[in-house]
C-alpha cells in the first residue's frame, strides 16, 4: 500500500509545472484583468460624477413650443421637497426678473452642444433658452439648406416664448448664435428691434440690407477660425457700425443700443464654445445692455474635466469591448497579402468618383445635408472597389486569394452580425455620458432610418478596405487601416478646398478624425482576437452611420 508521502509525490508528478511560456500568458491575462477592472471602475466614477454635477448644475427644464424644442435655463437653485416635480424655482416678481437669451447653435449642432455655455450664462444670473433649428437635433421638420427663413421662424418662436415667460424682464431678451446661427440671429436682430443685445460667435454670413441696423452687436471669433469666417464677422461688424474697426474695441454705447464690438476668443470654430473667455464675455455685454452692470464673471464648471478624466478610462473599455466581439467570431487566419497595393488601389477609388459629385451637394440623396455626400462618396468608391476586386488580374496583383462576395456567404454570418451589433451598441452606451455637452446621441425614428440606410450605403467601402489592407499581425493591420483613415480625411479636405464636395464637410473633420482614431481601439480589439476582417468592417459601417445620421441636418 502506498503511504501518504508517495501520494503526494506521485500527484506532484502527474500534475506539470506551468512552464515559461505559461507563467506569462497567465501574467498577461492577470494584467488585462487589472486594466479591466481599473478602466470599469474609473469610467463608472467618472460618469457618476458628470452626471450628478449635470443634474445639479443650475435648474433646467425641456419642452416643445409649436413644433421646436426648448431647454430652458433658470438661475437659482431648486427648493428640496419630498415626493416634489418641481425642476424650477420660483420666479420673481416683475420689476426684478433678470434678463433672457436665446441661444442658437450652429450648422450640424443641436441644443445639447450649447448647453456648457448656457449653463455658465445662467450661472451668471441670465435666463437661457436653447433649442434645435428644423433639421437638427430631436427638431421634426426638414431642414431648408437655404435661405434664413425657416430658421427666422424658429428663432422668433422661441424669442416670442421666452419674452412672455415669468422668469425674464420681458424688456431685456438678447439674442446669440453660433456659426449657422451667428448669421440667424444677426439676420433677425437687423430686422427686428426688440432684441436689447446680440451676439455672433464664429461669424456671420448675414446680409445685410439697406439701412438695417441691431442693437448692441457683439462679434465673437475664435483664433482658430478660418480666414473666410474672420473675414465676414469683421465685414459686418464694419457695415453695422458704418466704418472702420479693430479687434479688441467697442464702439458707441449700450445706452442708446450703438454699441458695436468685435473680439477675439481661444480655441477654433468648436472649442471657443467651450472657453471661459467666451462665457465671460457674453455675460458682460448682455448684462451691461440689459441694466448696465458689468462686468460680470462666471462661475466656474468643471464638467469638461470631469468628461476628459471619463473619456480617457472610457478609451480602455473601448478597446476591451472589441477584444469581447472579436471572441464572439470564428478565429480566421490573418493573412498578410499586399497592403501597400491595396492602399493604392483604394486611394485611386476615392478620387476617381469626385469630379462626378462637384455638381453640388449630394447628399440629399440620402437624406441628409452635407454628411450624406461622406456616404455618397464612400458608397462610389466601394462600388468601385468591388468591381475591381471581381476581376482576377487585380485580385492576383493585391493578393486577395477569394472575391469579396466570399466573405458574405462565409459561415458564421448571424454570430458576426451579433458581435457587430454589440460593438455598435456598446460604443455608443459608453458615449452617452459625453452626449448632454457635446451633442445629443440618441436618434429620432428618422434618423434611425437614415443611419440604417448610410450603414449599409458604406458596408461595401469598409468590407472592401478591411479585406484589402486589415492583414496580417494586429499591429500592421492597425496601421495599415489608420493610413486609410488619413487618406480619406486628406482626400476630403482637398475636395472641399477645390470645391468638389460641399465645404460644411471641412467642418465635420474637426469631429470625424478623433472619431475615426476612437473607433480603430475597437476595430483593433476585434481584429486582435478574431482575426476575421469582416467584424471591424460592419462594425465601422455601423458606427459612421449612426455618427452622420445623428449630426447630419435632416433633409427628408
Amino acid at each position: 500500500m502506498s503511504t501518504t508521502d508517495d501520494l503526494v509525490r506521485e500527484a506532484t508528478v502527474a500534475t506539470p509545472r506551468p512552464t515559461g511560456r505559461g507563467r506569462r500568458l497567465n501574467l498577461r491575462r492577470l494584467l488585462v484583468g487589472l486594466l479591466a477592472v481599473v478602466a470599469l471602475l474609473g469610467s463608472a466614477g467618472f460618469a457618476a460624477a458628470l452626471g450628478t454635477t449635470q443634474r445639479e448644475a443650475v435648474p433646467q427644464r425641456e419642452l416643445v413650443v409649436d413644433g421646436v424644442p426648448i431647454t430652458l435655463y433658470v438661475p437659482g437653485t431648486v427648493p428640496v421637497v419630498p415626493d416634489s416635480t418641481v425642476d424650477l424655482p420660483a420666479p420673481l416678481p416683475p420689476g426684478s426678473r433678470p434678463p433672457g437669451l436665446v441661444l442658437a447653435h450652429g450648422h450640424s449642432a443641436d441644443r445639447a452642444m450649447m448647453s456648457w455655455l448656457a449653463g455658465r450664462l445662467a450661472a451668471a444670473g441670465i435666463v437661457v433658452a436653447t433649442f434645435d433649428f428644423r433639421g437638427h437635433g430631436t427638431h421634426r421638420a426638414r431642414h431648408e439648406p437655404h435661405g434664413f427663413e425657416g430658421r427666422r421662424e424658429d428663432l422668433r418662436t422661441v424669442f416670442d416664448w421666452l419674452r412672455a415667460s415669468p422668469y425674464v424682464d420681458s424688456e431685456h431678451v438678447a439674442i446669440a448664435g453660433h456659426s449657422m446661427g451667428a448669421a440667424a440671429v444677426v439676420h433677425f436682430a437687423t430686422h427686428d428691434a426688440r432684441p436689447v443685445a446680440t451676439v455672433a460667435l464664429g461669424g456671420s454670413v448675414a446680409t445685410i440690407e439697406g439701412d438695417a441696423e441691431g442693437r448692441n452687436m457683439l462679434f465673437l471669433v475664435a483664433e482658430g477660425d478660418p480666414d473666410a469666417v474672420r473675414d465676414e464677422a469683421v465685414r459686418t461688424a464694419k457695415t453695422l457700425r458704418g466704418g472702420d474697426i479693430r479687434f479688441g474695441d467697442e464702439y458707441g454705447s449700450h445706452g442708446d443700443g450703438s454699441a458695436v464690438g468685435l473680439r477675439e476668443v481661444p480655441g477654433n470654430h468648436l472649442t471657443m464654445l467651450y472657453a471661459d473667455e467666451t462665457a465671460e464675455r457674453m455675460a458682460d455685454w448682455i448684462n451691461r445692455a440689459a441694466n448696465g452692470v458689468g462686468p460680470v464673471t462666471t462661475p466656474r464648471d468643471n464638467r469638461l474635466e470631469l468628461a476628459q478624466g471619463y473619456l480617457i478610462f472610457m478609451l480602455g473599455l473601448l478597446v476591451l469591448l472589441g477584444a469581447l466581439a472579436g471572441a464572439l467570431v470564428r478565429r480566421g487566419t490573418g493573412d498578410a497579402g499586399a497592403r501597400w497595393r491595396g492602399l493604392a488601389l483604394i486611394a485611386g477609388t476615392l478620387l476617381v468618383p469626385l469630379p462626378w459629385l462637384a455638381w453640388g451637394d449630394p447628399g440629399p440623396l440620402v437624406g441628409m445635408e452635407a454628411g450624406g455626400a461622406l456616404v455618397v462618396l464612400l458608397a462610389a468608391a466601394g462600388g468601385l472597389l468591388w468591381a475591381l476586386c471581381a476581376l482576377r488580374p487585380v485580385r492576383r496583383w493585391c493578393r486577395l486569394d477569394a472575391d469579396l462576395a466570399v466573405p458574405l456567404r462565409a459561415a458564421g454570418g448571424r454570430r458576426l452580425l451579433l458581435a457587430a451589433l454589440l460593438g455598435t451598441g456598446g460604443t455608443i452606451l459608453l458615449l452617452l455620458p459625453l452626449g448632454p455637452l457635446g451633442h445629443g446621441l440618441l436618434p429620432t425614428p428618422t434618423r434611425v432610418v437614415l443611419g440604417l440606410l448610410a450603414a449599409l450605403l458604406l458596408l461595401p467601402f469598409f468590407l472592401a478596405v478591411d479585406l484589402l489592407v486589415r492583414r496580417g499581425t494586429p499591429l500592421a493591420a492597425s496601421g495599415f487601416a489608420l493610413a486609410v483613415r488619413l487618406l480619406l480625411l486628406v482626400v476630403t479636405f482637398v475636395a472641399v478646398a477645390t470645391g468638389l464636395l460641399p465645404g460644411m464637410i471641412g467642418l465635420y473633420l474637426m469631429l470625424l478624425a478623433p472619431f475615426l482614431v476612437l473607433l480603430e481601439l475597437v476595430a483593433g480589439a476585434m481584429y486582435a482576437v478574431g482575426r476575421d476582417p469582416r467584424l471591424p468592417a460592419v462594425f465601422q459601417a455601423g458606427a459612421l452611420g449612426w455618427l452622420l445620421a445623428i449630426i447630419s441636418p435632416v433633409m427628408w
